[in-house]
């Protein structure tokens, strides 16, 4: 039994991981334009023991029902005990078996937020998902993005050759990646690009219900690098995805890249900085960013920062 990194991660204090939560967040609230009744659906998450993709979920989408799944019986208790509200409903045991009994009729919000890398796991999971999605549902996916166990040491070519033989439902799409995408500096891109991958071989099998279209796409690293993709799965000629990903080009641009990933940068301004940053936002005052650049601030880090402002959190330590 895989131990769960809910035991030994304080998943509430990783600023990379809030900036995903907060946009997929606000992915949610704009599939409401594109005639998604986000209201009307549940969502489905592993919450660990302490809940903040549900807590965020509760508080700024509000989904009719929650479910938690949790795979390790060591902290089962725990994750019950700490519940945020009532209306979470726990699970223990794995998330394919949960699907095999599941018999919701409405639709469903899933974040498969895994611990796994690249590896045969991850398709069997993603095939019981896809198996069981109704059009409407919308799913993320998230996975370790880095070298899977056995690589470290291997070349880039050779762990080209490792992968096919590990996941031979991926062969011909990694034989089509160029050797140096198999580096450590490629590798995460490269990850990301192999699990939209996964997901379309997962739901080739729905064809004549429907199409996944995956939107979302971001990287980011707070201990690990890790990668998520998401999108929705709709019946064919629905015009809600185009829609949406229109919504989505306005309104989420860097996180809905129709070519790339989007890659979370790292911030780490002070409060009197972001002040700054702020003021010279709204009132386009250009002293305050001749100020920041005097602090030795790149203006691109400057310029990323303001695009996504409204997704970085804010820690302190109560004592201060």
């Amino acid at each position: 039994m895989v131990k769960s990194t809910a035991s030994f991660i304080a998943y509430d204090v990783r600023p990379e991981k809030q900036i995903e939560r907060r946009a997929i967040v606000e992915y949610l609230n704009l599939s409401r334009h594109a005639g998604f009744d986000i209201g009307k659906y549940r969502y489905i998450g592993f919450g660990g023991t302490k809940f903040i993709d549900f807590q965020i979920m509760s508080k700024y989408v509000g989904l009719n029902s929650y479910i938690s799944i949790e795979h390790d019986p060591d902290i089962f208790k725990r994750c019950s005990f700490n519940k945020p509200f009532n209306s979470i409903r726990m699970y223990e045991g794995e998330v394919t078996d949960f699907l095999t009994t599941d018999e919701y009729e409405g639709n469903t919000v899933f974040w498969l937020d895994l611990e796994l890398k690249l590896a045969p796991a991850v398709l069997e999971i993603l095939n019981s998902v896809a198996e069981r999605a109704k059009t409407g549902d919308i799913l993320f996916v998230t996975i370790c993005a880095e070298p899977p166990p056995g690589l470290n040491r291997k070349s880039d070519a050779d762990r080209k050759v490792v992968l096919k033989s590990q996941i031979p439902s991926l062969k011909a799409a990694i034989s089509k990646v160029a050797n140096k995408d198999f580096s450590d500096k490629h590798f995460p891109k490269t990850s990301g690009k192999l699990l939209l991958k996964l997901l379309q071989s997962a739901f080739a099998s729905r064809s004549e219900d429907g199409n996944f279209h995956p939107q979302f796409k971001v990287l980011y690293k707070d201990s690990l690098v890790m990668c998520t993709v998401g999108g929705v799965f709709c019946e064919n000629f629905s015009r809600k995805p185009n829609k949406l990903r229109n919504i989505c080009e306005d309104k989420l641009a860097q996180f809905c890249s129709k070519t790339d990933f989007y890659n979370i940068p790292k911030f780490n301004f002070t409060e009197l900085e972001r002040i700054l940053i702020q003021k010279s936002s709204f009132s386009e005052n250009s002293g305050y960013i001749r100020r920041l650049k005097g602090l030795g601030i790149d203006h691109g880090e400057l310029e990323e920062y303001e695009s996504i402002a409204r997704f970085v959190p804010r820690y302190m330590e109560s004592v201060l």
